[in-house]
Formats: C-alpha cells, sequence, structure tokens
C-alpha cells in the first residue's frame, strides 16, 4: 500500500500530519515512532506536519539518522 502510495503521489506536494498529544490515548513515543517510520518509509525529506517544538529536535535528528535506532541506509 505504501509502495502503491509513493507510486503514484508525489511527495513533495503531500504534507503528513503527525498526530497531537492533545488526542486521548497518544503519547509521546506513538509521536516518535511515527517520525522514524515516516522518514525511513518516505525518505528524510518527507513533508510533516504539525510537528510541535516538543519534536522539531526529534524529527531534525531523525533525518539526520543520529540516534541509535535509526538504520543507516541512505533513504532520502
Amino acid at each position: 500500500m505504501v509502495q502503491a502510495f509513493r507510486e503514484r503521489v508525489p511527495l513533495d506536494r503531500v504534507i503528513l500530519e503527525l498526530p497531537g498529544r492533545w488526542v486521548h490515548g497518544t503519547q509521546f513515543d506513538d509521536v516518535a515512532a511515527m517520525i522514524v517510520w515516516l522518514v525511513e518509509t518516505l525518505g528524510a525529506g518527507v513533508n510533516v506536519g504539525n510537528v510541535v517544538p516538543e519534536d522539531v529536535v526529534i524529527l531534525q535528528n531523525t533525518r539526520m539518522r543520529l540516534g541509535s535506532n535509526l538504520s543507516l541506509a541512505d533513504q532520502s
């Protein structure tokens, strides 16, 4: 499904939004895991919206592959 999306939709014209922590049941780890998934699956240049200030460092570190839980493969 993700591959079909990537083939049909120009990713530079899409903004994918993170869930807000104000949504009942959403936790810090959920948002961090989604950031990692988006970058590893769609590349470091993926457009991400609804990024709260607390998540900016996580997003940028993930894009730059800084962190012990990230793949070293270049997917940009």
